[in-house]
């Protein structure tokens, strides 16, 4: 999800049942692209989602505290406790660092680009280009290994010949 998705995300958009993340326009707010669209959750996500208290309408707010009760949060906050916590743990990035490296595993795991795009909201054909070059390095990388692993696999056979 684009950090705006995350920031606009309501419990009416949650569905553990179907295990599907809605993104959709609200007050005020709409998708980047302007589209609707539904995600799929992994066991992981559900089970996370489901243990979350639902202190208001926001799944990721503010706790309450002396500037009022709890709230939505919001994007430049989230930024800076993600720069902090990055920043703690001695790891590079940012927040759109995590959407970037989804995409790419996803595409480098053989999941349809079709689907991919419906995941991210992708509509551009550009955008999901600069994706598919980097599963295209993966690929390169992959059938490196693999020429080096046989490679290492006929030394060793003439070795004990």
């Amino acid at each position: 999800m684009r950090i705006g998705e995350v920031e606009h995300l309501t419990w009416n958009d949650i569905d553990l049942d179907n295990r599907v993340i809605k993104i959709q326009a609200k007050e005020g707010w709409q998708p980047k692209t302007g589209n609707a669209r539904s995600v799929p959750m992994s066991s992981d996500v559900v089970e996370l989602l489901g243990r979350q208290p639902r202190h208001c309408q926001w799944v990721f707010t503010f706790p309450a505290d002396r500037y009022g009760p709890v709230r939505q949060i919001r994007q430049r906050r989230l930024l800076d406790y993600l720069k902090r916590l990055l920043k703690k743990l001695g790891l590079p990035g940012h927040l759109h660092t995590f959407r970037h490296t989804f995409i790419s595993l996803a595409l480098t795991r053989g999941v349809p680009e079709a689907t991919v795009r419906e995941w991210v909201g992708h509509v551009d054909d550009e955008m999901i280009r600069r994706y598919t070059h980097i599963a295209s390095q993966e690929s390169h990388g992959a059938m490196q290994r693999l020429e080096a692993s046989i490679l290492e696999r006929r030394a060793a056979a003439k070795k004990s010949s």
